[in-house]
């Protein structure tokens, strides 16, 4: 227990001695109109003791309510955060569903309005190393996917298969620094050969063209199927720049997929594929 100092103790007992004092003063004058000097000047000096006294005990109370007060915000706030997190959960989870509702809206709406025979697939694979090169899909020969098959989305061409194992395959991307596909200029119809720009990494360029071809930018780029690798048709990109001479002719050429945020896409099944695209139209020459 906690022990006071002589002098403080005796400082203590007086402050006691005055509020009892005054306690039975106030019981003994309250039917009385006059109280005795004695009684007036005894209340007179006990009084800074007992507003001292009601003073600390209000400051005890109104700190106490205070605290507890706190205590209530400051649970209520926790759990006003809990609350925030859990809908900022539940927000997300409904950002990806609608995009992914939107993506498969594409998707469908491209598999019943075009005339191939698609299998989807979700893209499951992509390696850091050959990142702009090849990816694995979900799919392989349990699915009936073969060599060699075109890969698609409701915006273009993806590539083609190169590998397949049970239950995924291997695709080859058609910006592969390898890649070369014979391709026309769906505006003029003028034939060229589509392959990776050296110089803009993610673009593609087409060469090959007829030195009188008529290419601007803005004209769109689609498959052929004179070597027989990819149907014809098959969106491959926009072009964005017309370089060249009265000789020759190239021009830049953005890719109509985003190869960086593929997820699904489809394979054209029921196509049977011939020799190199890129052999097969180099040996034109």
């Amino acid at each position: 227990m906690l022990k006071l100092q002589p002098r403080y103790r005796k400082i203590l007992n007086l402050v006691i001695i005055f509020i009892a004092l005054s306690m039975v003063m106030s019981w003994t004058t309250n039917d009385r109109e006059k109280v005795s000097f004695m009684e007036n000047a005894i209340h007179q000096l006990v009084l800074p003791f007992q507003k001292a006294f009601t003073s600390s005990t209000n400051y005890i109370r109104d700190t106490y309510m205070s605290l507890t007060e706190f205590r209530n915000v400051y649970e209520e706030n926790k759990f006003l955060k809990e609350e925030l997190e859990y809908y900022k959960g539940i927000e997300h989870q409904l950002n990806e569903a609608r995009l992914a509702n939107r993506r498969l809206t594409n998707l469908l709406d491209f598999k019943e309005s075009t005339e191939f025979d698609l299998l989807p697939a979700m893209v499951i694979g992509r390696s850091p190393s050959t990142w702009y090169s090849t990816m694995t899909i979900a799919k392989g020969t349990n699915h009936d996917v073969k060599l060699g098959m075109p890969v698609v989305t409701h915006a273009g061409l993806v590539g083609r298969v190169i590998e397949v194992s049970l239950n995924s395959s291997k695709v080859k991307l058609i910006i592969s620094p390898d890649s070369g596909i014979t391709s026309f200029v769906q505006r003029t119809r003028d034939i060229g050969l589509v392959k990776i720009s050296a110089e803009n990494p993610g673009f593609l360029e087409i060469t090959r063209l007829a030195h009188n071809a008529d290419l601007r930018v803005g004209d769109t780029i689609m498959s052929s199927d004179l070597t027989g690798n990819f149907p014809k048709g098959l969106v491959i990109g926009e072009v964005v720049r017309v370089e060249g001479s009265d000789m020759e002719i190239t021009a830049l050429v953005r890719p109509s997929v985003d190869f960086e945020r593929l997820e699904e896409v489809f394979i054209v099944t029921h196509y049977e594929i011939v020799e190199s695209e890129q052999d097969a139209f180099e040996g034109e020459d």
